[in-house]
């Protein structure tokens, strides 16, 4: 419910957002006759805000999309909102981003007394295929021409070309591997969807950084010059402020470990994908439980398919193998893949239907599962093709040992 929402609420955004923004800036375009500067100080912090919010929101959303049980599960007084919120900001983000570049290339032709580049420019922002190019050109330019102003904080075409670049290839990215962790044709053994949802957030966080240290520069050095040569009569920018050391100085390492944190997961996905499996495990635990408390039985059971996926992938025959294990409310689920050509629906039954019994006395009478017994827990054997499509599983409890 929560997800047919949020669709409906993306189409009429995307719809209806670039549209508005494009006849309300034409409207004030031809309204004025005479160019003069307009300040960004309301449009960065507030464009800086909706990316930041779009950057946090975007792997949550995504996350929800793959895991619409856990969504469903959750009150939706609650959830929609929520849901609701994210959406807003990564289209309000969307829609600051053309506001703020159009009114910071007005100002850089009021400043140089010429037309130096169409402020309708920073539509092409949002035009598929063509903002491949738009993108980075948009924030090269207003970044190298904003910083120019300033020959104190002048930066080279090369630094602004890589800032602008660099930003770009992270947002691309993020949205790159945001698709692929949804997308069970794109994921493989080594790539599961948390890995590369991983990739996506660090991805995304470096870009959404990046993307405002160009919005607070563009427009603290455009404030800066508009009071030098006083076209504002007062304003707490200073060529001191446009560069922040302190602060620029976070931004780079948060972006440095943001963009290694991604590469290591690129390099060693099994590995990543392990500790922030042990991380949420974790966190889960500390919240959920008041301290010196005794484990949950699903925390047992978290715990103990947390310690099974360490192992790794594990080929139990000549077609079989097991991938892993998860767990959720009062479940412990072995998941294997079988390498066969896929079968028909009524070959699959069959299949399920034969290992059943062995694996109801295996799980009734074998001593390594007295603890799920001991946990009432059902053990679920969910088996896959070879293409990650599923196969069926078969699910035994207590109440099948007592029939």
């Amino acid at each position: 419910m929560g997800f047919a929402v949020s669709h409906l609420l993306i189409i009429i955004l995307a719809v209806l957002l670039p549209l508005s923004i494009f006849l309300w800036l034409r409207r004030n375009s031809s309204s004025s006759s005479k160019s003069s500067y307009r300040s960004l100080r309301v449009a960065s912090p507030v464009l800086n805000f909706f990316i930041i919010m779009a950057m946090i929101g975007k792997p949550i959303l995504e996350y929800f999309k793959e895991h619409q049980s856990q969504a469903d599960a959750i009150n939706p007084a609650f959830f929609l909102p929520v849901v609701f919120f994210f959406l807003v900001c990564i289209y309000a983000a969307v829609g600051a981003s053309i506001y703020f570049y159009y009114r910071a290339i007005e100002n850089i032709n009021f400043f140089a007394g010429a037309r130096m580049r169409a402020p309708g420019t920073s539509l092409l922002m949002v035009v598929p295929v063509v903002n491949l190019l738009a993108m980075p050109y948009v924030l090269y330019f207003t970044y190298y021409r904003s910083m120019a102003l300033l020959p104190a904080h002048h930066v080279s075409k090369i630094r602004a070309v890589a800032l602008a670049i660099g930003t770009f290839v992270l947002l691309v990215a993020s949205i790159a591997f945001g698709l692929a962790s949804g997308n069970d044709a794109i994921r493989s053994d080594d790539f599961d969807s948390v890995s590369l949802s991983l990739v996506a957030t660090c991805a995304g966080l470096a870009a959404g950084i990046l993307y405002t240290r160009i919005v607070s520069r563009v427009f603290k050095a455009q404030e800066a010059y508009a009071t030098y040569i006083g076209a504002v009569l007062h304003s707490d920018a200073s060529n001191e402020a446009v560069r922040s050391g302190a602060l620029d100085a976070l931004r780079s390492i948060a972006v440095a470990l943001l963009v290694g944190s991604g590469i290591f997961t690129l390099f060693s996905p099994t590995q990543a994908s392990y500790w922030v499996a042990s991380v949420v495990q974790t966190v889960r635990v500390k919240v959920a439980e008041p301290a010196n408390s005794s484990p949950t039985p699903d925390e047992h059971l978290h715990a103990m398919a947390a310690e099974l996926t360490k192992s790794g992938r594990q080929q139990l025959d000549q077609i079989t193998w097991l991938e892993g294990a998860t767990a959720e409310a009062g479940r412990f689920i072995y998941q294997y893949s079988v390498s066969a050509e896929r079968q028909p629906a009524e070959n699959a039954t069959h299949f399920l239907n034969q290992i059943r019994p062995n694996i109801v006395r295996g799980y009734c009478t074998d001593p390594s599962f007295q603890v799920f017994r001991d946990l009432n827990a059902a053990v679920v054997y969910r088996y896959a093709n070879a293409d990650r499509s599923p196969l069926g599983e078969v699910v035994v409890s207590n109440a099948d040992c007592a029939s």
